[in-house]
């Protein structure tokens, strides 16, 4: 008999804890058996907010408790690109390329920067960024991970822009954190998403939605208009190795979207009868 494909699965460190404590949101996922996550907050702090000490704390108590880290989320391209922010965001993404190899991931997550005024065309702004920020991600043998913000205030945010930015860049070093809820909040969705990012996904974040165009209907994976039964088993076919990330954001009258202990593991019992239905074999350390 054949042996299935494995895949890993990961959580997003703080979202089974609303307060983002740290070891609340360790404990639901050992509850889990999930071994694999994804820094982004801790003791009321996004994962680039904190200084040098609190990072290193931070690192410290997740290897302290058998964890591995597979990206850094990063909140770099969530703001306006003025002068200051683009200073900020190129300072952010150096730091992140040491604290990377700190936590021994190579995996830098971006998002899709806000546009200001109407009369300047930001898109090539952020692009001019991410390429940028790649060749520094690149120089520390390190990718630049794009991940689209489901809102509409941001210049890179559905396929079409998303897919442009990925082109243009061109680079190995900028690849695609594929979320099909985020593209799903505006109101894209579909197996059809994921044929043409195929050749892009890195990493794949999963959220679904009940109602394409509205985040506030998120829900488990295979309730909503994803299609992540087509997804997983696409995946598979291509021979994907990456990491399938829960962040379901069930709360959603929480900040970022975090879902609660309760939620968190319902959603990523289903996340893996989804994968494995799709004939992965999942591996959770």
């Amino acid at each position: 008999m054949q042996t299935p494909p494995s895949i890993r699965i990961a959580g997003v460190n703080d979202e089974p804890s609303p307060s983002w404590d740290l070891d609340e949101g360790l404990d639901v996922l050992d509850e889990l058996g999930m071994k694999f996550i994804e820094l982004r907050a801790a003791y009321g702090e996004m994962v680039d907010q904190m200084d040098d000490d609190t990072f290193i704390r931070v690192a410290d108590r997740i290897n302290e408790r058998g964890f591995t880290v597979t990206t850094y989320l990063g909140q770099v391209g969530r703001a306006l690109p003025d002068e200051a922010i683009r200073t900020q965001d190129i300072a952010h993404i150096t730091r992140a390329v040491q604290r990377a190899d700190y936590i021994g991931t190579t995996q830098l997550r971006t998002m899709g920067y806000k546009k200001g005024d109407a009369g300047t065309d930001w898109f090539p702004v952020a692009v001019e960024m991410y390429t940028a920020m790649a060749e520094i991600a690149g120089a520390g043998n390190k990718v630049l991970i794009l991940e689209n913000p489901p809102n509409t205030t941001s210049a890179v945010c559905t396929a079409p822009e998303v897919l442009k930015a990925l082109q243009e860049v061109n680079s190995p070093h900028f690849q695609l954190n594929f979320d099909p809820g985020n593209f799903g909040a505006h109101g894209e969705v579909g197996i059809d998403l994921f044929e043409t990012f195929k050749d892009y996904i890195t990493n794949v974040h999963v959220k679904d939605i009940r109602e394409p165009g509205d985040k506030n209907t998120y829900c488990i994976a295979g309730d909503g208009k994803c299609e992540y039964p087509k997804i997983f088993k696409r995946l598979r076919e291509m021979n994907y190795s990456g990491c399938i990330t829960a962040e379901p954001h069930l709360l959603h009258a929480e900040q970022f979207h975090v879902s609660g202990r309760e939620n968190y593991m319902e959603a990523v019992t289903r996340i893996l009868q989804l994968l494995e239905e799709a004939g992965y074999a999942v591996q959770k350390s």
